[in-house]
């Protein structure tokens, strides 16, 4: 908590006011230096043309010092039992998932690749390139395969991260105890 008090005391001026389209927006026109993001920015970098403009840099995630990503499978295909076309839909998402299929989404497709070769990589823009490296290079993980706390607990936490980052003060020792209360009568 120390360390985010350290950071947030860096701010620019308009955190809380800049939403993430004018965030990237001024990473692209060099407003700024930096923009923490996912894979869900990178259809809107490569839909205003920024894909070979930018690049992505993971953090370093063993004692290697080498990036990790953490992924999960962020698309499904579903098809309502109701359909007059199921089996047409059913085909259909055969193909998408063949090999054929994927070779297409992944060369078409504004997101991350999770099932690219060394030869693919080159049809990528440099910043789906910086994306996909470390997963050619077996440094991932799935990240929904370990436990996510979410509900009562997520709520508290995110409740006191964002009341911690808007108090001028940011009494550490004040919010590490409310946090503890918290957690106590959660557990």
């Amino acid at each position: 908590m120390q360390r985010t008090a350290d950071r947030l005391s860096f701010d620019g001026g308009d955190e809380f006011g800049t939403d993430a389209a004018k965030a990237r927006n001024m990473l692209i026109n060099g407003g700024a230096g930096m923009y923490m993001g996912g894979t869900w920015d990178i259809s809107e970098f490569i839909k205003v043309n920024a894909g070979n403009d930018i690049g992505f840099f993971p953090i370093p995630g063993n004692d290697q010092g080498e990036p990790v990503l953490g992924i999960a499978p962020a698309g499904c295909y579903m098809i309502t039992e109701a359909s007059e076309h199921k089996k047409e839909a059913v085909e259909f998402i055969k193909y998408l998932t063949s090999d054929e299929g994927i070779s297409i989404l992944n060369k078409y497709s504004p997101f991350v690749p999770v099932t690219v070769s060394e030869d693919e990589i080159q049809n990528y823009t440099p910043l789906v390139q910086d994306w996909v490296k470390p997963i050619l290079a077996g440094n991932f993980y799935n990240y929904e395969s370990n436990e996510i706390f979410t509900g009562q607990a997520d709520s508290t936490f995110r409740t006191w991260q964002e009341e911690f980052a808007s108090d001028e003060k940011r009494d550490v020792v004040k919010y590490i105890e409310k946090l503890d209360e918290e957690f106590a009568a959660i557990q």
